[in-house]
């Protein structure tokens, strides 16, 4: 289960968060994506993608992004952050990047979203050159 501290700070820079229960084995997967409006790292030519959550109610809420949705999870012990935009082969801007401790995925995603980095740089490439 993703730390309340972690939820926190990912909450805090207006990102969304939607997660799994962990199954028997601790493993659970969070979808996180940064809302439109929401100032930070966008893509040229990329449209609005949906992320579809749940709040506790049950009601569902839709949230448009200009950004890929990434995947937190955590599976036998690791940390996983996922870009999977061009599945099920790998495309311009996607990775999958493994760390030691929740802190560090956390800082990542942080860096995905909200700081100048390569899997932005080189999507944002792709998209311009195929207009």
């Amino acid at each position: 289960m993703l730390k309340s501290s972690s939820k926190k700070i990912l909450l805090s820079k207006g990102l969304n968060l939607s997660c799994s229960a962990p199954d028997s084995n601790g493993k659970f997967v969070c979808g996180v994506s940064k809302p439109i409006g929401i100032v930070g790292n966008r893509l040229n030519n990329y449209g609005t993608r949906n992320l579809v959550e749940y709040d506790d109610s049950g009601n569902r809420i839709i949230t448009e992004t200009d950004l890929p949705i990434l995947a937190l999870l955590f599976e036998s012990g690791k940390w996983r952050v996922d870009c999977s935009e061009f599945a099920p082969k790998p495309g311009p801007g996607d990775f999958l990047k493994e760390f030691i401790d929740e802190e560090s995925a956390v800082h990542y995603i942080l860096k995905y979203f909200f700081d100048k980095n390569e899997h932005i740089k080189e999507l944002n490439k792709y998209l311009t050159e195929k207009k």
